[in-house]
């Protein structure tokens, strides 16, 4: 898998120990503290190229069949309620196409956190609890379970999603959620490396406890 497990060395653990200098033992420190990891998933253009034509057709053709129509203003009006409330959907669709013409990533895992640019959401690994598969309507999702769901919300740019949560009725445990049915690849192995990724920065959190009984253990800073 993509992520590097940083291990001390007998050699830095020495520095530590005192025979390296501060200075040296500062570098050792910064460097094990510092290193970043990353791994990039890829739109699957065949899902995402025709979903996106469907959704643009349906969007102007509800448009078309609004404003053509002999109760106006009323059909002007409603439309652009409609195109207010879908407008992060539509926008989004748009994004995503641009995106992988491009060869700009669906989804990025780092240690730290998870970027779906599907939904232009980022969700760190430490406000995480567990992750989950669901298909509906022969799409396949990861669902996300967070300890702060406020932050989500506040990402979001989604009127729908914000109404959903400010009257307590969001579906719960499939609320925050990606369509990796969009994203290049076998939806399981998929779901086996962001699952990898929320794992790997658990035991990084334990060896981070390590590092820092081994920093008590040998001396001040």
């Amino acid at each position: 898998f993509f992520l590097h497990e940083k291990t001390l060395s007998l050699a830095e653990i020495n520095q530590f120990a005192g025979i390296a200098t501060k200075a040296k033992r500062r570098h050792v420190m910064s460097n094990f503290m510092s290193e970043k990891t990353e791994y990039q998933l890829s739109y699957y253009p065949l899902k995402l190229w025709t979903d996106s034509v469907i959704t643009i057709l349906i969007f102007f053709s509800i448009t078309l069949l609004l404003v053509w129509n002999k109760y106006q203003p009323y059909g002007i009006i409603v439309a652009l309620i409609i195109w207010r409330v879908i407008w992060n959907h539509f926008y989004n669709t748009v994004k995503n196409l641009y995106r992988q013409l491009i060869g700009k990533p669906a989804i990025e895992l780092t240690e730290a956190y998870y970027y779906d640019h599907i939904n232009d959401i980022k969700i760190y690994w430490n406000n995480v609890t567990q992750i989950k598969l669901w298909q509906s309507r022969g799409n396949t999702f990861v669902c996300f379970d967070l300890k702060d769901l406020e932050s989500h919300i506040k990402q979001s740019k989604s009127l729908v999603d914000k109404f959903l949560y400010k009257l307590k009725v969001y579906p719960k445990g499939v609320f925050v959620k990606t369509e990796i049915s969009l994203v290049k690849g076998k939806n399981e192995e998929i779901f086996g490396k962001i699952n990898r990724s929320l794992q790997y920065k658990a035991a990084h959190n334990s060896r981070l406890v390590a590092w820092l009984v081994l920093h008590f253990l040998v001396g001040k800073y």
